[in-house]
Parts: C-alpha cells; structure tokens; sequence
C-alpha cells in the first residue's frame, strides 16, 4: 500500500477531541505550523520537556535519489547544507554536525528548492494528504504552508531568482503547472494553474525559472520538453514545443535519448537541455521563420557531443559565468556559456552525480603568484552522488597533481539501499544497521562515527545478545551468522544454514534474556531453535552456537515468535517459546525438550487457537510485576489486545489497543531507569510508532501515536536504558533516532479522567449520551432480575451493584455487541480472573465499571453492515467448478454450513432467532429455497447500507477519513488533545 490506508469508522471513536494536523515529533500541531520544534532532548525521563513521547533528535540517511535535492547553505555565517530524509527536511551544519529537523509532512518529500539567497527553502511531497511548505533556512520554522496543492501532490518544483515565485508540477495522471506568488500572504492558492496537455504520455519532472526573465519557464519530461510563459495579466500559461530534427543528430539511435536536466543561460535568449547519451542541446531564438511559429520562439539550433562513449550528463546547473555538468561517471566539468570547457574534476570516486550546489560566497581561484586569465574562479561546492555521498569539492583541487590530493572532503555518506533491520547494543550507543545489498553498519550515535562491512548475502533481521557478546544476524538466503561486536564484527563460527532452498528468508529473529538461546521465523513457515552448548552434547567438544532443529509448525505465514520465562514445580527458571500465525494458531515449544539430537519439540497440550476470524499479528511475553500467572500478550488485525495465561490456555483480557496506523507489527519491551513504570514500544507494518503504558486496559489517553516514516516501518528497536527508540523505514533509506520522554504520557492520564472516564468517553454521546444511559438500564434491570424476588415485586430489594457473569453475555446483545460462544467466555474468564494473580481468588460477579470497561474493550472497532455479510457468503459458499462464489445459496447446503462451521447452529435455534427476527419460526418459510446474500442481510437481519468508504479492507488507513475519526492519535497528523499537552 504505497500512499497509506483507508480506515473504516468505528462507533467506539466519538469523544470529542480538537482535530490537529500535519505537525510530528516535538512540537503541537496546528494548521500554520508556527511552533519551534525542540531538537535538543537527550532523552531524560526526569527533564520533561518534550510535548510528544517520542521525540524525533536525529535521522541517519537521505532521500538519494532525488535530483538536486541537496543544496549548500554555506555562506560567512555558516557551514550548513539541506536535504529532505523520508518524509524530514534537514538543516546539517557539518561544522558542528547538529541537525535542524524540518517535520510536517506525512508523505516522502519528493522534491525541494533553495532560494538565491539561501534564506528560503521549499519542500513538497506527493500522495494523499500532501503538502508545499516554506520554511526559513535559518531557524528551521516553517513560514507558510499549503495543505493539499493538487490531487495527489507535486513532483517538481522551482524558486524564481528573486525569491518571490514558485512554479510547481503536479504529480496526478494529468499534470498541471502552477505558479505561486510567496508574497501574497493572503493567498492560498496559486495565481495561474494549466494542464500539461502537450505531456499526457511523457511524465513532466522538471521545472526551471529564466533567471533573467520570471515570466519564462522549461518544463520537461524524458521526451518531450516546453518552453512556458505567463502573465500576471493572464489566466493561462502558454507554451510552445519545438521539433527535433533527427539530422540534428549525428547517430540515429541519439534520438530517443531522454532529456536529463535543462538551464536557462543567463543574461541571454539560450536555454541548454543535457541527454542520458552525453549531448548538450542548445535552444535559442531563431531568426528564420517557417510561418509556424515566432520569431522569439526557441528553436533547436545546437546539439554537442560532450561525452563520445555516451557518458550520462545527469545534471546541470549554472556558477556565475559557467555551466557545470554532473555526469554519470561520477566527474563535474566546468564550460563557459559558449560551451567550451574550462575546468574538471575527476577520479573523485563518486558515483553518478545527482545534485551539485554552490556555497553562497565569492568564488575562489587557485593560489597562482600571478592571475590568469583563464583560471578556474568558483566558490566551495557540495556534490551528491547515486552511492549516497555527499562531498564538498574546493577550486584548488582542480590544480592538484596527485590523485589522492583531487578528492573532496566527505561531509557524510547516507545509505544507499534498502535497511531491512536494526539493532541496538545493550550497553554501547551502537546502532547496528542491515541492508538490502548486503552492507552491515555499525553506527555510534553519539559519536556519530560508523565502521562499513560488506557482505555476501542480505541481513534481514540481526539482534544483541543481552550480554553483548554476540551479534546474530539471520540472511535472505536462510543462513544464521553470529559476529563478534567488540572485535571488528569478526565471525565467531561458520554460518549454519537452516534451509537447503536459497529464498527461505529470516523474517525474526529472538534472543532469550539469558543470552544462551536464540529463535528465528523464515517465510517457510518454520521456527528455528538455537542453543550456545557443547556440540552433539560432548562436553569434550568446545562450547558454540548449536542449530536444535527447526518445524513447521504453521501452515500458513507465521507472523511473531517470542520468548517467555516463569517458575517451574522447582522455583527453577523456564524458557519458553512461541509463535502465533495467521491460521491463528498459538504453538508453544518445549524448550527443554529440544536438542540437537530431537529437534525442535512442539509442546502439543499448550498449542491453541486463539482467534475465531480475526488474525494476529504480534506477540510479546507480558511484562508484569510479581505475577503469579505466566501471560503472553497477542495484538490481532482488529485492534485488539489479549493477554493469555499460557498453561491454562485462558484468555485473561481483551483491551482495545491504538487504534491509529493499521495493525500493530512489533513490540518491544520498554524499561526506563529511574521509572518504576513499564511500558510497550509498538510499530504497524506501515508509518506509525507509539508507546503504551502498562498495565493494559484498553484506557486511550495510556497509548500515544506519530508518523515515523512516509510509508513501510521496516523494523524497530529500544535501548535497554530506555532514552531511546529506533526506526527504520525501508526503502526510505533513513534510520530515526528518538527520545523517549512518557511525562507527556503521565500529563494525559491525569487529564484523562479517573476510573471508567475514559472509556465513557468513548462511547457514543458520552455520559449524557443515551448509549450510556441504556447500559445503565440494562445493567440495573439484569441486577433486579437475578434476585430470588423477581422482577414484579413490590417488596424491598437488596441490591450490590453486581451482576452475575452468566449475564455478560445478554448485556452484550442487548447493546448490540453479538459476541461468539468463545467470545462470551473469554470475556467471563476476565472477570473471574481479574484479581487471581493478586490473591488467587477468583470472583464470580461484576459492576457498572466492569461491565463499561468489557463493552468498550470487546466490542468491535468496526460495525458489522451488508458487505460484511456477502463477504462471508462470498467465502463460505463457492461453486467448485468454476471457483467463483455462488450467486444463490440453496438453503440446504446453507443450513449445513450454519451447523458444521464455527460455532455451530441447529435447526431448532435457528428456528427460534428467525421467529424473533421476522416473525417466522417456520425455516423453509423464512428463509425460501434459496438465499441471496444481498435479500438475507436486508430482509433478515435489516442490515442497513453501509457509506461507501466503510466496504474497504479494515486496518486501513484514509487521512482524508481522519477528520471524522477522533480517536487517531497521530502526532503528525491527528491528535487528541490529552496526547499534546
């Protein structure tokens, strides 16, 4: 899902929060996004300064691949550049190597501009939800902001010369330009927009200003280019395509070459176009007409072969009274505007040249004793190449004889592709870093410093051992390689393989708190066991990493494994391992049963199923205090949280969990020195991280949200200390740093409400709403009933305030919660074990509060409407033929299902709920000889139509959907207000 999700409407979200957008990390939201963001946090729980939880203080890596996307900042006040990271814009001043964050945007920027002076920058993004915002380059605070500037966001953009025009493209499937006055402040809107009708089958990605004309632009794609012109007198931008002749040419195959970057040539009527084939295309004013255009049209009237092996010219830009090249051989050339060359660098070890910026100073020449006339003059410059490095290049390299003495100086080297994994020391401030091409990084992220290692195959998940001594990573290749941290990541042993076939991929990979067993899932569907002991069991054999053995244990994907620790008969330490999956099974593993020689055990008698539909998506093993039941913790893909007692296979609770971000794909523990409290750090497959405040109960204002990256969340890690929180966002090629601070979390608790307040609050209407007032009645009327007096009696009741637990069943229905017969039970173990683990009592009635608290935490986030309903009939009822579902159902065969599916349904019930549901308790009479799906929710069940954004996919998310959703707590992009303070 590229642009986001599209989430349906729950009925539980309806407490009325302030709806806040478009701010992340470190400052409140609000639409003008004045704020200052604070950027200086060391992550101290006792400092309290940070507005958010989560504070975003530094992001390791940038947005590569954009053309020019890097820009010097440089001038006598500073040594500082800017370059957009994810969906982050960042001020670096490599001087002191501090970053200023610029955050607002929800999607990856995809293009940026600088103003001449430096003092403007402009950052756009494309997707839903979009954004154009103007920021001071100096502090970092965004000084205007344009929500939503076309339908799906802007691909291209450019700053006039003097600071006051902008000219945009937009990235829809009919690209329009616009053009923006900055200094209308009253304006929100651009002054002049047309269509790109001449590009509707070449995708336009560039736009330059005439430096020397405003009212003249370039736009252009791979193929076909247009010189523009505008009027503030005029409602529309003409523009005027010129023929390319083939002769032109001097090989035929030049042609098709595409058209890589354009420049105006300054104080002149020239315009000059650069190929992937290494041609320099030279437009300007014709003399001859040809009675089909005009005379101050440009025309074709140059093409230059620069580069006879073909060599890309990737980019060009224009340094006083040069031209300058960057190509795809990693070189930068100097020519003067007649195109004759004047300067070089080369053998710089770069890449392909994707942006070259020039500081805002006097240009330099080489230290001569006496000037020539021809010397190189130019200012520093900063160059930024397809490996991800940026360099700062000086003019006096150019006169440098020795190779080594011609290179730059590396300002810092991004990441060049994919991250698939993250881990962080346990008692080092090493961040390890794994990608796609196989690199493994070793970041100190205080320090900054980092240590590059290549290897052969992919990292696709790596994990500390707790002690420190081992890093373990697992490869796409399915092969397990254990490094050594504190010795150059040396290999400790030969990689062990735990598959024969090439693509069985580690997906995770665990290491248990003793340091001495590690787990991993593959996409095979197996677990894998791995035990630091003697080999074959001979303790005259030296002690290493053992393979126990690997099953399949889930027939399909397998989405978490976790390790577990409780008290045996003997008060002795047990290690414990599971995996759920989505067939929505539990498997538990006896540990101390596997080895080597047996493989890894499946502990049969505490496998269950632990979903009826929904699917789980993660796992973690319950962190609690003085429990006296070992709990494991499950998310599911619906919004749920429970939590098992693993040996009596019961269910304990189900809370309502975030529900902002899709499902929940990762959970890590979170301890923080100097607070007794726990807490959860939690991610979802795509954008969002948060933290949740243990111990759970389904209270909203205990969790908090943020976009951390535009799109995937690849993986997630937290100190052990507990200051700091890692993310990595994939294909973004960033990794984000940031400070933990839970007072924001403590101020929303207090703010919240005591006791059932907050879960009232997410009820509809709230305590004065009628929702509320009949679980009231209803709750008070059950409690009348189960007296021994009845309920016609007019003789004084006694009453407690409590109904039996046999009840919670018909409390659900009569609000309009239909839970499953597991469902019921699940939610009558919650409340017989709610204090076990205090006194190991068990309790057999339950309160108003209780009952509050079980109706918001177990009713569905989504209501059930018609397309639920032939979904299921979809599923259920397929032609086995054909493989398509059946348009109608003979009741025969529907009745057999209702009996032998799920929970099952007899004829003898079903008779009674179709009496009460359309007055016929007569099967054939109700229901005919065949069924449709639409006429059975319709006239059956009086399922109403359900609005159209609410058929989607559940889990997904739709930010235009956000402003009707008060219960999303984004800090970027909606925000309750107990989440801000």
């Amino acid at each position: 899902m590229e642009e986001g999700y599209e989430e349906e409407k729950s009925p539980i979200q309806s407490q009325n929060y302030e709806e806040q957008k478009h701010t992340e990390g470190e400052s409140e939201a609000n639409n003008d996004m004045q704020e200052e963001f604070d950027d200086d946090g060391e992550g101290d729980y006792e400092r309290g300064e940070g507005v958010n939880a989560l504070n975003l203080e530094f992001v390791r890596g940038y947005n590569k691949d954009i053309k020019d996307g890097v820009h010097n900042l440089t001038n006598g006040e500073r040594k500082a550049i800017f370059y957009s990271a994810a969906h982050t814009g960042v001020i670096y001043d490599y001087e002191e190597g501090e970053q200023k964050l610029l955050q607002g945007h929800c999607n990856k920027i995809t293009c940026t501009a600088c103003s001449a002076d430096k003092r403007l920058i402009v950052t756009a993004d494309s997707g839903i939800d979009s954004m154009l915002v103007l920021w001071d380059s100096y502090d970092g605070i965004p000084i205007r902001t344009y929500f939503n500037p076309y339908e799906n966001g802007i691909c291209a953009l450019d700053i006039s010369q003097d600071g006051r025009y902008l000219a945009t493209i937009s990235d829809d499937k009919f690209q329009a330009v616009s053009i923006w006055d900055l200094q209308n402040e009253e304006l929100d809107e651009p002054i002049i927009t047309t269509l790109c009708g001449y590009a509707r089958d070449d995708k336009q990605y560039l736009i330059k200003f005439n430096p020397s004309d405003v009212y003249e632009l370039v736009c252009h794609g791979e193929s076909q280019l247009a010189f523009l012109s505008w009027s503030e007198d005029s409602d529309e931008i003409e523009y005027y395509l010129s023929p390319i002749q083939q002769s032109s040419f001097s090989k035929k195959e030049k042609k098709n070459a595409a058209f890589t970057s354009t420049v105006f040539i300054p104080d002149s009527t020239k315009a000059v176009t650069s190929t992937e084939k290494g041609d320099l295309l030279v437009w300007d004013i014709s003399l001859i007409v040809d009675g089909m255009s005009h005379t101050n049209e440009k025309r074709l009237t140059k093409v230059l072969e620069l580069h006879q092996d073909e060599t890309s010219i990737n980019t060009l830009t224009i340094h006083g009274d040069y031209l300058v090249t960057g190509n795809e051989d990693g070189s930068v050339r100097f020519y003067d505007f007649d195109l004759k060359i004047c300067g070089w660098f080369e053998n710089l070890d770069l890449g392909v040249i994707k942006s070259i910026s020039f500081a805002d100073e006097e240009p330099k020449s080489v230290d001569h004793e006496e000037e020539a006339e021809e010397e190189l003059k130019c200012a520093d410059f900063i160059v930024a190449d397809s490996n991800a490095v940026v360099c700062k290049l000086e003019s006096r390299l150019f006169e440098e004889l020795e190779p080594d003495q011609k290179k730059g100086e590396v300002i810092f080297t991004g990441l060049k592709s994919a991250i698939n994994c993250i881990a962080v020391h346990p008692h080092e401030p090493i961040l390890a870093i794994g990608g796609k091409s196989g690199f493994l990084i070793t970041w100190n992220y205080t320090t900054k410093e980092e240590e590059y290692k290549q290897l052969k195959e992919e990292p696709c998940a790596i994990e500390y051992s707790p002690d420190g001594k081992y890093l373990m990573g697992g490869t796409a290749d399915g092969l397990i390689r254990i490094y050594d941290p504190y010795n150059d990541m040396v290999e400790l042993q030969a990689p062990c393989k735990t598959s024969e076939r090439s693509d069985h991929a580690i997906k995770q990979l665990i290491v248990s708190n003793d340091s001495e067993h590690f787990a991993t899932m593959d996409v095979n569907n197996c677990v894998c066991l791995f035990k630091r002991d003697h080999k074959y069991g001979d303790p005259n054999e030296p002690i290493e990493w053992v393979f126990y053995g690997k099953v399949r244990s889930h027939e399909i994907e397998i989405t978490s494994i976790a390790f577990g620790e409780s008290l045996d008969t003997n008060d002795e330490t047990q290690l414990r391992l599971f995996s759920i999956g989505k067939d929505r099974i539990l498997f538990e593993y006896d540990v101390r049963k596997s080895s080597e020689r047996n493989g890894l055990v499946i502990d049969n008698s505490r496998t269950m199923m632990i979903e009826q539909e929904n699917v789980p998506t993660a796992c973690i093993w319950y962190p609690t205090v003085d429990s006296k039941e070992d709990l494991l913790l499950t998310v599911n893909d619906v919004y749920k949280m429970k939590i098992w007692n693993v040996k009596s296979s019961q269910c304990r609770k189900t809370c309502l969990g975030p529900t902002y971000g899709g499902d929940i794909s990762r959970l890590k523990k979170l301890e923080i020195d100097g607070n007794p409290d726990k807490f959860l750090a939690y991610s979802t497959f795509e954008k969002v991280i948060g933290l949740i405040k243990l111990p759970l109960d389904g209270n909203p204002t205990k969790t908090m949200g943020l976009i951390a990256h535009p799109n995937k969340v690849a993986d997630m890690c937290v100190t052990s200390d507990g200051k700091y929180l890692f993310t990595c966002g994939g294909a973004d090629l960033c990794v984000n740093k940031w400070s933990i601070d839970v007072t924001p979390i403590d101020n929303a608790i207090m703010m919240g409400g005591e006791g059932t307040e907050p879960f009232i609050n997410l009820i509809e209407g709230g305590r004065d709403g009628q929702t509320f007032q009949d679980m009231k009645d209803f709750f008070y009327y059950s409690m009348v009933k189960s007296k021994t007096e009845g309920e016609d009696t007019t003789k004084t009741r006694k009453l407690d305030g409590k109904v039996s637990i046999n009840q919670l069943g018909n409390l659900m229905r009569a609000m309009g919660h239909y839970p499953t017969l597991k469902e019921i039970e699940n939610m009558m173990n919650e409340v017989e074990f709610a204090h076990f683990s205090e006194n190991c009592e068990k309790v057999d009635r339950f309160d108003l509060d209780t009952f509050v608290k079980l109706f918001v935490n177990h009713r569905p986030v989504f209501g059930i409407g018609r397309p639920h309903i032939e979904k299921a009939f979809n599923t259920l009822f397929v032609d086995a033929k054909k493989n398509q579902p059946l348009d109608k159902v003979p009741r025969e065969q529907f009745l057999q299902e209702l009996a032998s599916e799920g929970e099952p349904l007899m004829n003898q019930e079903l008779g009674d709920l179709l009496d009460k549901l359309v007055g016929k308790p007569n099967i054939k009479e109700a229901l005919g000889e065949n069924i449709w799906p639409e006429t059975f929710a319709k006239d059956i069940l009086s399922f109403e139509e359900v609005e159209e954004d609410e058929d989607d996919e559940e889990g997904d998310y739709d930010p235009a959907y956000q402003e009707d959703n008060p219960n999303s707590t984004f800090a970027q992009d909606v925000i309750p207000e107990e989440n801000i303070n």
